[in-house]
């Protein structure tokens, strides 16, 4: 069984949580962000295509 990274980042919209974010998915997980101030969506989109 393949197992896939997957990180959860609370706070991910800026900041240390956008960085950690940024790495992990250059690391090759898949992420999950939360952010309140709803800037983690734009970041997410990026993420995603760095993904295809």
């Amino acid at each position: 069984m393949a197992e896939e990274k997957v990180a959860l980042i609370m706070g991910g919209g800026s900041g240390m949580g956008a960085a950690a974010a940024r790495r992990l998915a250059q690391d090759g997980y898949r992420i999950a962000i939360l952010s309140p101030s709803g800037k983690g969506e734009a970041l997410a989109r990026t993420f995603a295509s760095m993904a295809e």
